[in-house]
């Protein structure tokens, strides 16, 4: 025997052994074990099992059903295990399990698990776990305790009464968890872990079914940590007695909440769509003041809310009912959308109030409301928050719905375009607002004031609140309908106001009410025009009552007063200016009326009611009063030497709206313009300068008035007399009868002049057009101020205001021009400063309207004839005329105090236009200088070529003929009326040449008259003119004269689809190349036979043949036909 061989033979043979060995004992790893139970119940038996041996990793196992349970403890794993009697599990347990009985839980199953018919799962103990599993199948009955980690539900789970799922940390919920249990045994979500435990119900994952309680943190197992729920599925609660309780912090997620759901705790950072079911609708029980609502949007309406809630950032797109009891805290500024429905009562009402510190402003949006009954919107906060304040800013709808339990905002509603309906009551400043009130059969919309911060403040009311009892401090409100005051109301006017509407008043003398004044100083109040007072026992008060400083109030009527109840007469204490349209039973008391400004005392108030024409330049009295008042539609004039004294400077002239004031002088005080204030140029008076050494010697007075002065003066020394060391003046007082000095203004410039004040030696005329204010100056946009141009020099003989304080202007600047003072025109470009401001100029944002004036007597000197201008303003001393476009404009100068007039079109154009001639090659052209005036005027006419055409420069044209050349032509024509209005122009000889985009030339005319010198400009306009050589026809597609007929009223605008048309017509370009040398000069034969174009656009025919129309004009028309017109 071969050693080699037998050795290689018995390797074979042991290798083959092994291979055997090795097939045996895999076989005999992976068994399939069935439960026999023969000894005992414990899992780890050998002998419980078919084939002997405690089941491996990589085992099946089936537990047959019958009698008896198993108990499996330790870490077990095997790889499938269909269980199908009862078993208990404490330790670890991972399979594949398949459950057809009771699995009592009390330690952890991981894996898979699919029950069948008559599985269940029984958590018995707080070691019981579900983690790291997937559950394939419906779980029909779970009860008991067990704790939840990385489950995966690919089905529905059952909860009974009892059950509890506490989580192990941070999970997500798939699949359906279905509760069946009742309040008094309700099943439970809970924490586990320490800290905080996330729970995210999985998009299509759902909660359903009756009394589950969601925790805030652990119940029975766990530690302290803290539940929070992220629903992006839906969780919905299917009995009434027996909701979905959610205690956890609902805390994000695009949620569905569906029936009888009961949100305990914060719902934050969340979408919540709500659906209502016969079980019921979600609610918020909320209960203390850590309840919110966050960054939420709502979408459907939750149950009606009893408790409270902060909130902050939440879009509610539906309805939330407040019952009785309910409060919504607002966490800072917020905005209210959807419908807030309050049913409360006012013993037992809902809030509105603050939670953050500082100001909570609350919009309620456009299309938003709330309505209902017994809700107060507090000023401030209640039960929860800091010492923060609450305004509302109301875009929306206010309604309240019950007379007895109205809506009551007692926050300041600051702002918004408001609708209030039916029983709401505003208990706050109504500010910066536009509210429309509309009454029901709950009742108005009413102001319940009761103490002196009550306002209304830029606010304008579109309808009629309920009848007014308390307190309201009034400014800037427009009201567009009634305002009714019972007896004890009390309207306070902060400065000056404007009443509109209608003010009913149904009070008695012994409890009346009252206007009254609130803030310091006048506070001038105007019934406008169309608005009215009327009803009894109104007292319109000199000054303040209850509320207010020592103001004053000063009364303007220029609406209707009407008293009906001659027991209880409309009392007007206030000076009124003026009384206007007065019925009925109105008694006027006190110093109201009497107080002219003839006979008021400096410590009074005076008013203007009658008129005062110029005084004179020599009247140099001071004329005293506390205010001064000129009532509308009465003019008054201030002489130019007067002073008018206010109140020592602290007082104000108030202008009113449709009064006319003129002045020079000095106003002590303040000026409020609403009317018309003009600053007239006047003759002040004479200016002799004596140089002749001697005596003064002072004769008798000079003569009487008339002209620009007045009264002269009596015999004997009126004014400073005798001898001086030094210079002295004495004022005169302008031009007596017949235009001689009554009073010469006299400057001693040497001691011991001789001076006898009847001599007759020529002085210097004074010009003043200074009216100079103390204090502050306003106009308001009804007020115009009316300035005068004679000349260039500031406040004398141009109206110039000074300002010593702060000036704001609005309304409108008349700027009047007059020549006829001076002989003074000015120039375009020239400037003129007539408002100066030293505490600085204001002017409206809207701008001034400009207008600009002439004297009538100017316009007359000048030869202008020129439509009257009629200002509206009755007793308007002025007499003006309009010119015919504006030619000034404004600025304010860079140091913000001064109002610069600035000329930028000429006075008095004399020519406005040139009536120009657009003709026929062979017809005479015919000019007419259209001039504004009656002259007398000069005329000079130029003309001179276009586009490049001989003459170049401007070229006089002469009575008779011309030579060399017309317009643009190069030859010659006559001239008729060169030196006239019109001219005419005919060519000798011949036509008009045809080119020149429409026109052979320009032709000018220079015009001097009494405004000086003006140009304009004409075109001189051919029919048939081209401006390309491819310019052949009309628009309309017809040759252009001679080839065509001449017809003014058919344009050619150049080169077009016309041109391109009569190209290519029948006796177009086609035709004419036909018939050879007979087509040169036709229509088409605009260029030589080498493709020059002919004069007048180029040199063509000069050096090269032009054999009639061929190749040659083909392409230049093609060449320019897309070329526009120079």
């Amino acid at each position: 025997m071969n050693l080699s061989a037998a050795l290689r033979g018995g390797v074979i043979k042991f290798t083959l052994a092994l291979f055997f060995a090795a097939s045996f004992t895999s076989h005999a790893l992976a068994q399939s074990k069935t439960w026999n139970g023969s000894v005992n119940t414990s899992w780890t038996t050998a002998n419980n099992w078919t084939p002997a041996g405690v089941p491996g990793p990589t085992d099946t196992v089936l537990i047959p059903a019958g009698s008896g349970s198993v108990s499996a403890t330790g870490t077990i794993s095997v790889v499938s295990a269909d269980i199908r009697r009862p078993i208990s599990i404490s330790g670890t347990f991972t399979s594949a399990t398949t459950l057809s009985s009771t699995m009592t839980l009390n330690g952890t199953l991981s894996g898979t698990l699919a029950i069948s018919a008559g599985g269940a799962i029984n958590g018995s103990s707080c070691s019981g776990r579900l983690a790291d599993l997937t559950i394939s199948t419906n779980v029909p009955s779970f009860t008991g305790i067990v704790r939840w980690n990385n489950v995966t539900l690919n089905g529905t789970l059952t909860m009974n009464s009892g059950a509890q799922i506490s989580f192990e940390g941070n999970q997500t919920l798939t699949g359906t968890l279905n509760v069946a249990a009742v309040n008094n045994a309700p099943a439970y979500f809970a924490s586990f872990n320490p800290g905080a435990n996330v729970v995210t119900l999985a998009s299509g994952a759902s909660i359903q079914g009756s009394g589950l309680y969601i925790l805030q943190g652990p119940r029975v197992c766990g530690s302290s940590g803290t539940l929070s729920i992220v629903n992006n599925g839906t969780i919905e609660g299917t009995s009434t007695n027996n909701p979905v309780v959610v205690q956890a912090d609902h805390v994000g997620g695009n949620s569905r909440l569906i029936g009888a759901v009961e949100i305990q705790n914060e719902l934050l950072d969340s979408t919540v769509t709500l659906t209502p079911t016969a079980a019921g609708s979600p609610s918020l029980y909320y209960t203390s003041c850590s309840d919110r609502l966050s960054n939420v949007t709502i979408n459907g309406n939750f149950a009606p809310l009893t408790g409270i809630v902060r909130w902050n950032n939440v879009t509610l797109n539906g309805t939330l009912t407040m019952n009785s009891g309910a409060q919504i805290s607002f966490e800072g500024n917020q905005t209210l959308t959807g419908t807030l429905n309050v049913a409360a009562v006012n013993n037992a009402p809902a809030y509105f109030a603050s939670f953050n510190p500082g100001a909570n402003v609350v919009t309620l949006a456009s299309g938003a409301s709330i309505q209902g009954s017994g809700l107060y919107i507090l000023q401030g906060p209640r039960v929860c928050g800091s010492s923060g304040t609450l305004s509302i800013v109301n875009n929306g709808t206010i309604e309240g719905t019950s007379t007895n339990n109205p809506v009551v905002v007692q926050a300041d509603h600051v702002g918004g375009n408001s609708r209030l309906i039916g029983a709401v009551e505003i208990q706050n400043e109504l500010l910066d607002s536009t509210v429309t009130l509309t009454p029901t059969a709950a009742g108005s919309p009413s102001l319940y004031y009761t103490s002196c911060s009550d306002r209304l403040s830029n606010v304008t009311i579109n309808g009629n609140f309920a009848p007014l009892t308390g307190i309201v401090r009034w400014n800037n409100v427009t009201l567009n309908g009634t305002l009714t005051m019972n007896s004890g109301a009390q309207i306070s006017f902060e400065g000056n106001q404007t009443l509109t509407g209608t003010i009913n008043v149904a009070a008695v003398n012994n409890a009346p009410a009252y206007f009254a004044s609130f803030n310091p100083g006048a506070n001038v109040v105007t019934l406008a025009s169309g608005a009215s007072i009327q009803g009894s026992g109104l007292y319109i008060l000199q000054g303040p009552r209850v509320c207010g400083s020592s103001g004053t109030v000063n009364f303007v009527n220029a609406g209707t007063i009407q008293g009906t109840n001659p027991a209880s007469p409309i009392v007007i204490q206030a000076p009124t200016l003026n009384i206007g349209s007065v019925t009925g039973f109105v008694t006027p008391s006190g110093q109201t009326f009497g107080n002219t400004w003839t006979i008021a005392q400096p410590t009074q108030v005076a008013t203007v009611t009658a008129p005062r024409s110029d005084p004179g330049s020599g009247s140099t009295q001071t004329l005293s009063f506390q205010d001064m008042y000129v009532a509308p539609n009465v003019p008054f004039t201030l002489g130019s030497g007067e002073t008018l004294n206010l109140n020592n400077g602290a007082g104000t002239l108030y202008i009113t709206e449709g009064a006319v004031f003129t002045g020079n002088g000095l106003i002590n005080g303040n000026v409020y313009n609403a009317g018309l204030l003009i600053i007239p140029i006047t003759r002040a008076g004479l200016v002799y300068n004596i140089t002749v050494p001697g005596t003064v010697v002072f004769g008798g007075g000079g003569g009487g008035g008339g002209g620009g002065g007045g009264g002269g003066g009596g015999g004997g020394c009126q004014w400073r007399c005798g001898t001086n060391s030094s210079p002295w003046v004495w004022p005169g007082n302008g031009s007596g009868g017949g235009g001689s000095p009554s009073r010469p203004q006299i400057v001693f410039a040497r001691s011991n002049p001789v001076v006898n004040s009847s001599a007759t030696s020529t002085g210097s005329v004074v010009w003043d057009g200074l009216l100079e204010v103390t204090g502050s100056f306003t106009q308001t946009t009804t007020g115009v101020m009316r300035l005068f141009i004679a000349g260039n020099v500031q406040g004398e003989t141009y109206s110039q205001l000074k300002v010593g304080q702060g000036a704001t202007l609005a309304g409108g600047l008349q700027i009047v021009l007059e020549p006829d003072l001076l002989g003074f025109v000015p120039s375009v470009g020239d400037t003129f400063d007539m408002v100066y401001a030293a505490g600085g100029l204001s002017i409206d944002p809207a701008g001034l309207a400009i207008t600009s004036l002439m004297t009538r007597a100017g316009a007359q000197q000048l030869g202008l004839s020129l439509p009257t201008f009629n200002s509206g303003f009755a007793g308007d001393p002025n007499s003006l005329v309009q010119l015919p476009g504006n030619i000034f404009s404004y600025q304010l100068l860079p140091d913000g105090k001064t109002l610069r007039v600035t000329l930028t079109a000429p006075v008095c154009g004399t020519a406005l236009s040139i009536g120009g001639s657009f003709v026929c090659p062979q017809t005479p052209a015919s000019f007419t200088a259209n001039t504004a005036g009656s002259g007398p005027f000069t005329y000079v006419w130029s003309y001179r070529g276009r586009n490049g055409q001989p003459p170049t420069d401007w070229t006089v044209i002469n009575e008779g003929t011309n030579t060399p050349g017309g317009p643009g032509s190069g030859v010659a024509f006559s001239a008729v009326g060169a030196t006239g209005r019109t001219l005419t122009l005919t060519r000798t000889g011949g036509s008009w040449p045809l080119f020149g985009n429409g026109s052979a030339g320009e032709v000018r005319c220079e015009i001097v008259g009494p405004c000086g010198p003006a140009t304009v400009t004409g075109l001189f306009g051919v029919v048939g003119s081209k401006c390309l050589p491819a310019d052949l026809a009309r628009d309309d597609g017809t040759f252009l004269p001679p080839f065509g007929p001449c017809d003014t009223q058919f344009p050619n605008a150049g080169i077009n689809e016309g041109d391109y048309n009569a190209f290519f017509s029948a006796e177009g370009f086609f035709y004419q190349s036909s018939i050879g040398p007979a087509a040169v000069g036709m229509s088409c034969d605009i260029a030589d036979d080498q493709g020059v174009a002919l004069p007048p656009f180029d040199t063509g025919g000069t050096t090269a043949a032009n054999n009639g129309v061929n190749e040659g004009d083909y392409n230049v028309f093609f060449n320019t036909l897309f070329l526009p017109c120079p």
